[in-house]
């Protein structure tokens, strides 16, 4: 899907998974738990606008959450193209996999762990002991 859409709109795909996985085989052994969850990957792609890779659009990886490739947009330097390269992923994704999920943007931008999300049966939400954690910069501690 990505390279599709690379193809029809100017974009380009580098396909960095082989590339992480020897990466971290060098990770050292006593890595806290919570790096190696997120930095551990077997996938990592992303869609470029640029021959310099300058204008990110999209990326796939697992990292935190591995099996379970996530897809996340970024504005870009053209929102209004990287709007409809979003809008036909979606599209494209939905038909393909109908039971995929999509996990809510926080507040401060962010997208939060899978650890911190649960499943309602419509929709993910953050637990509510980590709801404030994802608050904005000048909203935390309140």
């Amino acid at each position: 899907m990505l390279r599709r859409e690379a193809s029809d709109g100017g974009l380009h795909v580098d396909d960095g998974s082989q590339q992480w996985i020897e990466f971290r085989k060098g990770a050292p052994a006593d890595e806290p738990p919570f790096a190696k969850s997120v930095l551990t990957k077997s996938i990592y792609v992303g869609l470029w606008r640029g021959a310099n890779d300058d204008d990110p659009e999209a990326f796939v990886d697992d990292g935190g959450h591995q099996g379970r490739p996530w897809l996340t947009f970024l504005q870009g330097k053209h929102a209004e193209r990287a709007t409809k390269v979003r809008a036909r992923l979606l599209t494209d994704i939905k038909r393909r996999w109908p039971d995929a999920r999509a996990a809510p943007v926080m507040p401060n931008g962010a997208l939060p762990l899978s650890s911190d999300l649960t499943w309602t049966g419509t929709a993910y939400v953050v637990k509510a002991e980590r709801v404030r954690d994802y608050a904005k910069p000048d909203e935390q501690g309140k």
